[in-house]
């Protein structure tokens, strides 16, 4: 056992004195007052700090930053508007991919969500930036185009293609410069 301090230091691996303790069997006890010491002892590993700064290249977590702060990347962003990885803070502020490019974002009180592509499948909702154009359909079976014969439900897409369907009595169809209209 080594203990170091003013009064001996700590007697064990979680005494509360200011000092150092450790011991053959692997726990430490860096101990300076009950809001800043680092433990190790069996299989607990302890760490409180008034305030945290790690920097290991490729991710950042400082406690004093933004009311706290985790970065994550080649070059870690510093804010939810610079370079590509993840940040997220202690305000509320995210970001995940490229400040500049595809991203999910919040910041300034607003969300971001820019992609090349993008697809979003809820069941009874769907928006696919890919097929025809970019299309979005809604219903409890969401239709697949115009040409859709089964349940109610709305289809739109890039190319033009548009359908408000009821049921085969009632429906409205615009396609290939057609409009056809139905109502029982």
């Amino acid at each position: 056992v080594i203990r170091l301090g003013g009064s001996g230091g700590p007697s064990s691996p979680t005494a509360n004195t200011a000092g150092i303790y450790m011991d053959g069997g692997g726990a430490l006890n860096v101990y300076g007052n009950s809001t800043n010491y680092f433990r190790v002892d069996g299989g607990s590993f302890e760490i409180k700090s008034d305030t945290f700064d790690l920097d290991a290249s490729t991710i950042i977590m400082d406690s004093a930053a933004s009311n706290g702060k985790i970065a994550l990347g080649a070059t870690p962003p510093s804010h939810a508007s610079s370079s590509t990885g993840f940040y997220a803070d202690g305000e509320g502020t995210f970001m995940v991919g490229n400040s500049s490019g595809n991203r999910i974002q919040y910041s300034d009180n607003a969300i971001v969500l820019q992609s090349r592509t993008f697809s979003l499948n809820a069941t009874t909702l769907i928006m696919d930036s890919q097929a025809n154009s970019g299309k979005i359909a809604l219903g409890n079976t969401p239709p697949t185009s115009v040409a859709y014969t089964s349940n109610a439900g709305i289809y739109m897409d890039g190319t033009g293609d548009f359908l408000v369907r009821g049921d085969d009595l009632n429906y409205i169809k615009m396609y290939s410069n057609t409009i056809d209209i139905k109502s029982d």
